[in-house]
């Protein structure tokens, strides 16, 4: 997979200027990779910077540092010659399918819009097709192309989405919690989807959630945030048998499990979340952690390699042999 790179993020900051206050550090000099065919599966609490994270990588918001490769393309300074092959390279799946989608215009617009906008087909005909093709992919009912969004339940204007997101076959597809807004039975129904798309398309996702149930069922790694920061990175199942950062440990003690024997006890998190406004220099989670020591105020920890392949933690405690 190592030879598989298809997106290097390297030092990604994102800071907002608060007037009078200073700068909330929104993502604070992160890095990671994604390989081609897996999905990436980006956690973390309210506020972590996760989001942010997806609208860098769409250039949706402009970075304050650092550098995104997507195929060898610097696409935060690719010149405006490479802007529609990028935007073919990549594409979003937004968390409200309701506001992601323009209210005045009828899914099968919705549908050829991409086509029309990138004129990577010609004629009525073809752009039809393509829409046949998309309806096929996502099983969306061809009576449905008439319809408004606002005619569509949940499930089905999240489906559309996904549809609109997969017009170019793009290689990485941000999926910024795509499945929060919806019903349990329906959110299984979106996910089984966009496995089976995956493997039969070879794309890579980013898989941004709150829900580290949602998160172990696609992922192949995790990454959890806290802050703006990365607290820990890891393959799915190595980051749940063995989670080495106290933060971490105290997400996936919160989450419901009908198995009394594997459940972990629960973690309370005491103490506030830090301001992300100037943050201290220290640990971020130095506030919250039952295991900080004066080191963590003074020092931040870094993300360190460990004894298992793949995972990296940042706390100057964690065993990591």
């Amino acid at each position: 997979m190592q030879n598989n790179k298809l997106l290097d993020v390297k030092n990604l900051k994102k800071y907002f200027k608060i007037k009078g206050k200073g700068y909330l550090h929104a993502v604070d000099d992160i890095s990671f990779e994604i390989y081609k065919g897996e999905t990436l599966g980006l956690v973390g609490e309210s506020g972590c910077g996760k989001t942010t994270v997806g609208n860098l990588l769409l250039r949706l918001l402009p970075e304050t540092g650092g550098s995104v490769f997507l195929d060898d393309i610097d696409i935060l300074n690719a010149p405006n010659s490479l802007n529609r092959e990028i935007c073919r390279k990549i594409q979003m799946i937004f968390q409200d399918p309701y506001s992601s989608l323009n209210p005045k215009k009828k899914v099968k617009e919705i549908l050829a819009e991409p086509f029309l906008v990138q004129k990577i087909v010609k004629g009525q005909k073809a752009v039809d097709n393509k829409i046949v093709e998309l309806c096929e992919m996502v099983n969306i009912q061809k009576e449905l192309l008439t319809k408004f969004p606002f005619e569509l339940d949940g499930g089905k204007r999240q489906t559309v989405c996904i549809a609109r997101a997969l017009a170019f076959r793009s290689d990485l597809i941000v999926c910024d919690e795509p499945v929060s807004s919806l019903d349990v039975s329906i959110q299984a129904q979106i996910i089984n989807m966009l496995m089976d798309l995956q493997e039969k398309l070879n794309m890579s996702y980013l898989f941004i959630t709150h829900d580290l149930s949602v998160v172990r069922h696609i992922s192949n790694r995790i990454i959890v945030m806290y802050l703006g920061k990365i607290m820990e990175e890891s393959p799915t199942e190595d980051l749940f048998e063995r989670p080495l950062h106290p933060y971490t440990k105290a997400l996936l003690s919160a989450i419901p499990s009908i198995d009394t024997e594997k459940s972990m006890d629960r973690i309370i998190l005491e103490g506030d979340v830090p301001s992300p406004i100037n943050p201290p220099q220290g640990c971020r989670f130095y506030k919250r952690c039952s295991k900080a020591q004066p080191i963590c105020l003074e020092k931040e920890p870094q993300l360190r390699d460990t004894a298992f392949p793949g995972h990296r933690v940042a706390c100057h405690f964690a065993k990591i042999d």
